[in-house]
């Protein structure tokens, strides 16, 4: 006996139709079978009608014997139609720039998850498409929500925790809290405390938005291939503190969630307080200057930088990447004219002037020798390839320079100006140092 299966929306629109051939004897199980084979609809959402548009329950028995004739057409349709007319909703609403954007993009984000899940996408194909133009314009004004930086991190860490653990038993933390005030930064972040599989201790995280978020009425921006290169090279200098790139949870569909988690061992000391206490040095002072003219970077005010306490080293933990990135004509005047933040000019300036020019590059030298930049550079290249670990597989779009369209090669040219610029101040300071 044949069936006729026809495909249909929450419209009655036709989005497909297969016939099956069947013995008089095959169960109604087998048929639940050849709809998921066919359609990809699993059996606990798979809607079946009769041709009068009546719902049929096919429990047990076989074909047959619940009544189904030969050349019979069903009409078949998904369980979470109502949950996509919701969805698409949501979606219509954040468009069409409507109030409530954040609440609806959070709707349209956990009706989008649980879609995701039944796989509901893979059914109806013309919808999918819709998902796939409309979907991370909305999603990206979830990416500060709290809750779903969580979530992301959560998983983040649980994965890791997996991974270090393989076969053994082993417990895994992960609490959170509401970020300091002396952290500053933006409001939408959040404090985690986790420890994975081999770590004796509770490791506490302050976790972020990477990118600038949504802004009046316009959407988040994409992630920046070369700041999240600088928070892996920051580290391995042991200029800022340890870092995760921390993904979005991949069925919440935005291409621009990408969270930064820097650990957190309460050693940092504010520049602003370093400055009252004990005043600006000199090394502290060529410091900022040179990570700024190497890897351009800005926004290193009082807040943002200071020192690891009990040390000489410079501390980074915040900074904004600048758009130009460029071989310096000049490098020794760039670490000459370059003040590390406006807001403290004067602070700088009397530094500045108390030394020689041979004393200025000699410090850099020094800090130069003490950071090992030149392997740090290229090592930290490899922690960040966009084409393996945290990054592989995420559906991001990065944020594009001139005509870098990947990220790959985008973080190529960078790396590329990085080393050239360090190779001509290298010639200047074995040249000019003594």
């Amino acid at each position: 006996m044949f069936i006729v299966i026809d495909l249909r929306d929450h419209e009655n629109k036709s989005h497909g139709t297969v016939k099956f051939d069947f013995t008089a004897q095959a169960t109604i199980k087998q048929l639940h079978d050849r709809i998921l084979s066919r359609f990809h609809i699993g059996i606990e959402y798979q809607q079946i009608y009769d041709s009068k548009n009546s719902r049929i329950d096919l429990l047990n028995g076989s074909l047959e014997g619940v009544g189904l004739k030969d050349n019979e057409t069903l009409i078949l349709k998904h369980s979470e139609l109502s949950r996509w007319i919701a969805y698409k909703k949501c979606l219509d609403l954040v468009l069409k720039k409507t109030d409530d954007k954040k609440a609806n993009a959070r709707d349209a984000v956990r009706h989008h998850e649980l879609l995701m899940k039944c796989g509901f996408f893979d059914v109806y194909l013309q919808f999918d498409d819709y998902r796939k133009q409309k979907h991370s314009k909305v999603a990206s004004w979830t990416d500060e929500d709290i809750n779903l930086i969580r979530d992301a991190a959560e998983q983040y860490f649980h994965r890791l925790h997996d991974l270090k653990r393989g076969n053994q038993e082993s417990d895994f933390i992960c609490n959170f809290e509401d970020k300091d005030l002396e952290l500053g930064g933006i409001s939408n972040s959040t404090l985690a405390f986790v420890r994975i599989h081999g770590e004796d201790f509770v490791s506490k995280f302050y976790i972020k938005c990477h990118h600038f978020g949504p802004k009046g009425t316009s959407s988040g921006q994409p992630p920046d291939i070369n700041e999240l290169y600088c928070y892996k090279l920051l580290e391995l200098i042991a200029v800022g503190p340890t870092c995760h790139i921390v993904p979005p949870i991949i069925t919440t569909g935005t291409k621009t969630s990408v969270y930064i988690a820097t650990k957190w061992d309460d050693n940092f000391k504010l520049m602003e307080h370093v400055i009252q206490e004990n005043g600006l040095t000199a090394d502290l002072a060529v410091q900022l200057v040179l990570l700024r003219v190497l890897l351009f970077i800005a926004d290193l005010h009082l807040q943002n930088c200071g020192v690891w306490k009990g040390t000489n080293n410079i501390a980074i933990v915040d900074f904004a990447p600048e758009n130009e990135i460029t071989v310096h004509d000049d490098i020794k005047a760039q670490l000459f004219t370059t003040f590390p933040h406006s807001r403290w000019k004067e602070e700088f300036k009397a530094v500045k002037n108390k030394l020689d020019d041979n004393s200025w590059l000699k410090i850099a030298k020094q800090n130069l020798d003490k950071w090992d930049l030149s392997r740090k550079i290229e090592l930290a290249q490899e922690q960040l390839d966009p084409t393996k670990d945290v990054l592989k597989g995420i559906e991001l779009v990065f944020k594009k320079r001139k005509l870098c369209y990947s990220p790959n090669l985008q973080l190529k040219e960078y790396v590329d100006t990085l080393n050239k610029n360090l190779e001509n101040l290298q010639i200047v300071l074995n040249s000019t140092v003594h």
